[in-house]
């Protein structure tokens, strides 16, 4: 029966919350003595981290040597590729984002990878690229956590299963795909329930989040999956260790740590790319 307010500030370091709370003990607030002291009232304000806050003297000094380390160790200005355009990591529609086709892709297509298909959690892919020059740094806040690529083979009824959680954990967050792929389609049924069962409704699958999918037309490389036919699948070691819920992944048994990171993989996927129409790009950065 008590009251607990909940406070969230955001991410990546973009706001600073300040939060005053008044307590009470229970006793003057007609509550048992038991429940100690309550919170009478509380108020929350939020201070945006931009340029209009002033530098603090102590703290670049106490930054300093770290900085210089990073220096040392990583080139962290080194180019990488040009972007006309912001690639974003979310999709207006809630499947296939941009960015989240190219890090699938630079997964896949990886030497000493090339799969059949490869799938990434889309929560995995931390930042968008802005247009212009993309650098190391830039790569580093599309994947601040070190992850690799692991390889599986999975049976075809396997990654059946697998897209059908897919489809279940979006369904359970407003049908927003929780996974971007590479080599692979299919359509996702957010709208199973215990009242709709048609089609792959009938065998729906139920993530940890509560949401009900299935995942139907799946097709592997231009053809329908079939089965009892075999598939590499390239994916984060994350995923293929069970997180987010992946256990489809986590119990096989086939898979493979390359020890290859996404950040190098997709690092090296850019630089592979073809060179841009050069009068695109300022004269200063040619």
């Amino acid at each position: 029966g008590r009251v607990v307010p909940i406070m969230h500030s955001g991410a990546f370091m973009q706001f600073l919350a300040r939060l005053d709370v008044v307590l009470r003990e229970a006793t003057r607030m007609d509550r048992p003595a038991w429940f100690g002291w309550e919170i009478a009232s509380y108020r929350q304000e939020l201070f945006a981290v931009d340029a209009t806050v002033a530098k603090d003297p102590e703290m670049e000094r106490i930054m300093e040597r770290y900085l210089v380390g990073l220096s040392q160790r990583l080139r962290l200005d080194e180019p990488v590729a040009w972007s006309h355009v912001e690639v974003n990591r979310t999709s207006p529609t809630g499947g296939d984002s941009p960015l989240g086709n190219l890090v699938a892709d630079a997964i896949r297509m990886r030497n000493r990878v090339r799969t059949d298909f490869a799938l990434t959690n889309s929560m995995g892919i931390r930042d968008n690229i802005p247009p212009g020059l993309v650098t190391l740094e830039q790569l580093f806040n599309v994947f601040p956590f070190e992850n690799s690529i692991a390889t599986l083979f999975l049976s075809g009824v396997e990654v059946q299963e697998l897209f059908d959680f897919v489809a279940a954990r979006s369904a359970g967050r407003g049908c927003r795909s929780q996974a971007q792929i590479a080599g692979a389609t299919f359509t996702m049924r957010c709208d199973c329930s215990e009242t709709v069962v048609d089609g792959c409704c009938a065998g729906a699958a139920v993530s940890e989040t509560g949401g009900m999918g299935c995942a139907e037309e799946i097709m592997i490389n231009g053809n329908a999956l079939d089965l009892g036919e075999s598939y590499e699948l390239a994916a984060n070691d994350y995923i293929a260790s069970g997180g987010s819920g992946f256990e489809v992944l986590e119990r096989n048994t086939t898979q493979f740590d390359t020890g290859i990171s996404l950040r190098d993989a997709m690092a090296d996927y850019l630089r592979s790319m073809p060179e841009c129409d050069a009068s695109q790009v300022p004269a200063d950065l040619r």
